[in-house]
């Protein structure tokens, strides 16, 4: 994969001004579950970005960017942005509501082109490394890809403060939706039962969240505490063995990882 960039800033009083041009090729390879192989890639993407005051109080950030290419044969563009609007409530206790969505291009299933989204950089978890799986109802010509973000709408709302110098709070409400029928490429893909199961596991690790950190102060002050000497005592010591000597064996960090885990653990 070869990749190449032009970035550029400007900056007026409290505004803010960039733009970019990216070009990305890869290789073609072939995709695992899939009966396809991957065509090479040539992407051009054009975008910029503007953040800025609209009056007191009122700011907005938004970014665009156009992907335009070929794979293969085919002909690739896309589109992806986002735009929101902060509004200061409290700015000594930074205080403020956001609202604003995410866009990101999908296939449109009536075209032999591809008009979908096309990461350019890497696959970001966002919200959690377990939403990334979901991502698999979405296929590019066939292919499912784990975490690869395309085919999205997602209106939303934020709500920030600061409770204390040390605590932050934020309450937030995503909408998500597709733009394009995500079971073009693998009928039935998206059925009923799947969703139910991907709301319910998302719900489950929702209220999970909430009950560990409802007891964060008392369950998490020793088990980190715990946690994080237990992994230096087993790690550090093959960390800096590997960047100061030449020489270490395998057999070495072996019992190095089992002495310091043992010796730390009890």
């Amino acid at each position: 994969m070869n990749r190449h960039f032009v970035y550029a800033v400007q900056k007026r009083e409290s505004s803010r001004y960039e733009g970019y041009y990216f070009m990305k090729k890869e290789g073609a390879r072939a995709w695992i579950g899939s009966p396809y192989g991957d065509e090479d890639l040539t992407l051009h993407t054009l975008g910029g970005r503007v953040q800025g005051p609209v009056e007191d109080n009122l700011s907005l950030t938004t970014e665009w960017a156009y992907p335009f290419g070929k794979r293969g044969d085919f002909n690739q563009s896309a589109y992806g942005g986002y735009a929101y609007l902060t509004y200061n409530l409290n700015p000594e206790k930074k205080m403020n509501v956001m609202g604003g969505f995410n866009l990101l291009s999908g296939d449109d299933p009536s075209t032999d082109d591809n008009e979908g989204w096309n990461p350019i950089f890497s696959r970001w978890p966002k919200w959690s490394e377990l939403y990334i799986y979901s991502q698999v109802m979405e296929t590019v010509r066939g292919r499912h890809k784990v975490a690869y973000w395309t085919n999205t709408f997602s209106p939303y709302v934020k709500y920030n403060m600061n409770v204390t110098p040390n605590i932050s709070m934020q309450a937030c409400y995503y909408h998500l939706q597709s733009l394009q029928d995500a079971s073009f490429w693998n009928p039935g893909a998206m059925c009923a039962a799947t969703n139910f199961i991907t709301k319910m596991g998302i719900l489950v690790a929702i209220v999970d969240s909430l009950v560990l950190a409802w007891g964060l102060p008392l369950f998490f002050k020793g088990g980190t505490a715990i946690f994080f000497g237990l992994c230096a005592s087993a790690f550090l010591p093959i960390f800096l063995g590997g960047l100061y000597l030449k020489n270490i064996s395998k057999a070495a960090a072996l019992w190095s990882f089992a002495s310091g885990f043992i010796v730390s653990f009890f």
